[in-house]
């Protein structure tokens, strides 16, 4: 549920300022969404298209627009106990546009990392729900 509630994002991911659903599958659930992200020297933007393998426990996403050139990616859900999950976080990445390597190892590792850890926080605390 925290994954795929697009819209909390702002409330748990510092780095992402704003997010608009733009398109929902027939379910309900996000298909298309464009989010806004400040990545400390710069404000981003892109639109992902995502897809869902509920019998695998795998979402996908694909970036169709914005800033970074290329980006896709893939969180994969492994069930290890009742009350826990691990989660998988795969994913490749260009940016279309200049920054400086220490700047880029900082968002690579740093971020990825901090928004894994809220990630885990607000889906122990149980405290995102669907709108």
């Amino acid at each position: 549920d925290a994954i795929c509630n697009f819209e909390s994002y702002p409330i748990w991911q510092k780095s992402v300022i704003s997010v608009n659903v733009l398109d929902r599958a027939p379910d309900n659930r996000p298909v298309m969404v464009e989010f806004s992200f400040d990545l400390i020297l710069k404000k981003i933007t892109l639109i992902n298209n995502y897809e869902y393998f509920d019998k695998d426990f795998v979402l996908n996403w694909v970036t169709i627009s914005g800033d970074i050139t290329e980006h896709e990616g893939t969180y994969t859900f492994q069930k290890l106990r009742d009350d826990r999950t691990n989660a998988v976080l795969e994913g490749y990445g260009v940016i279309g546009f200049p920054i400086p390597k220490k700047v880029m190892d900082y968002l690579g590792s740093v971020t990825l990392r901090k928004s894994i850890k809220s990630l885990k926080k607000i889906v122990e605390s149980g405290g995102v729900k669907w709108n």
